[in-house]
């Protein structure tokens, strides 16, 4: 493994720049699968919080179209984008704390 970790350090060093240009296309590759992900979930929700799936739902849209904003426009403003990954993370953690005390007490009220 040592020598697997100093390859890649290795590597990472000598192409640190064209690296961090591609920083922006893999957050946003993985904003678009997480995205599709909880897209699928939100539509299994539907049948166990029949009133309340629509904020997963949200939350998946704003996964899938952060994810594609950051692959349709990677190079022009960095920091814009960060700065969108930013609120985008705080917006997605209000709904991901709301989904959770919904989902208990569904389930509460279920057993």
């Amino acid at each position: 493994m040592g020598i697997i970790y100093l390859l890649i350090a290795l590597i990472v060093f000598f192409f640190a720049e064209t690296l961090a240009s591609l920083l922006p296309i893999f957050i946003g590759a993985l904003f678009l699968f997480g995205g599709i992900i909880r897209l699928i979930q939100a539509v299994g929700f539907r049948r166990t919080i029949a009133n309340r799936w629509m904020y997963f739902m949200l939350s998946s849209l704003l996964w899938i179209g952060i994810g594609l904003l950051m692959l349709a426009n990677p190079f022009d403003s960095l920091l814009v984008l960060f700065q969108l990954f930013g609120g985008f993370l705080i917006a997605v953690g209000v709904i991901e704390w709301v989904l959770y005390f919904t989902l208990r007490s569904s389930r509460r009220q279920q057993a």
